[in-house]
């Protein structure tokens, strides 16, 4: 689907940032992915996320990454878009994996701001030029703050548009106030795609003019959020909003860790273990040092699925 020139592709619709299958060896299950990726084509998204955070992208190795993409690629076989995350300190490395993601037929990219040292916003838009001047794909930035460190100010958004460094913005702050000032900016621009990462108010974004949603729960309940976009794009605001609050019992899958267990290491493992149970992937085995739900967790996620329909 690729042609690779800079503007050629806005994402929008529903993109699921698809979980990374493991086999419990802690090596890429391909057959697994593969399973994904066609399970959630299916029904209907307009496009994957590969290696996000919800793909636990840092916590891969470099092979590992390579085969996830080429892996999604090949099984998406030119049927939706799809994306490759940068998540990285190094401009080199950022720059090495981009042109990886080029050969291997990637559609865009998503970009978050290098993490580790805390960067101001001028060395953020300095990091997207030097990317932008280094790389032919269709870049989106990705505001996660809680992972960065550090926000992307509506006004770093604004002159990334404007020097038309990025043809999206995929924004999981979980800042209504900056998200809306980012709508509001570039709301005459149509070169600009503005996509949400939250999961509990969606309708509203989509109502406020967001153009799509990145959210985890869409592994496993892609259905859901086709419905709630295609309510949201038909402006049947009241069936997006019974569509939103039937997926609000859902985020609870989160709830069955136990405590030792991180909250992002909860929400991947909730999604893994989500979609182990629907029989999508094999295995919910977690990349290290994260551990993997165990049984117990198993039997509560089962029953929220059964109590909402999904299994």
């Amino acid at each position: 689907m690729a042609d690779h020139s800079l503007h050629s592709f806005l994402p929008g619709g529903v993109i699921p940032p698809l979980v990374t299958p493991l086999d419990v060896s802690g090596e890429l299950d391909g057959d697994s992915l593969c399973n994904l990726v066609r399970y959630v084509i299916a029904a209907g998204v307009h496009g994957i996320f590969v290696l996000g955070s919800t793909g636990e992208s840092p916590a891969l190795s470099d092979q590992q990454r390579l085969e996830v993409m080429r892996t999604a690629i090949r099984s998406a076989a030119g049927q939706v878009p799809v994306l490759v995350g940068i998540l990285d300190c190094s401009v080199r490395h950022a720059i090495e994996f981009g042109r990886a993601a080029e050969e291997a037929g990637a559609d865009a990219l998503v970009v978050v701001p290098p993490f580790y040292f805390v960067h101001t916003q001028n060395e953020i838009l300095r990091y997207f030029r030097i990317l932008r001047a280094a790389l032919q794909l269709p870049i989106s930035a990705y505001n996660a703050p809680t992972a960065t460190k550090v926000h992307l100010a509506p006004q770093t958004v604004d002159a990334l548009a404007q020097e038309r460094l990025i043809v999206a913005l995929k924004d999981s702050s979980a800042d209504l106030s900056a998200f809306r000032q980012i709508l509001l900016q570039q709301r005459s621009n149509d070169q600009l795609h503005i996509l949400t990462g939250r999961q509990d108010l969606i309708d509203m974004e989509l109502f406020m003019g967001a153009h799509g949603m990145v959210p985890g729960l869409a592994n496993e309940a892609p259905q859901l959020f086709v419905r709630l976009y295609e309510a949201a794009q038909a402006k049947r605001w009241e069936e997006a909003r019974a569509v939103q609050e039937s997926v609000l019992p859902l985020l609870d899958v989160r709830l069955f860790s136990s405590d030792r267990v991180s909250r992002p290491a909860a929400a991947v493992g909730a999604h893994k273990t989500c979609l182990k149970l629907l029989g999508v992937i094999a295995t919910n085995t977690m990349a290290a040092p994260w551990d993997s739900l165990g049984p117990e967790a198993e039997e509560g996620i089962a029953a929220l699925l059964r109590e909402h329909g999904i299994l």
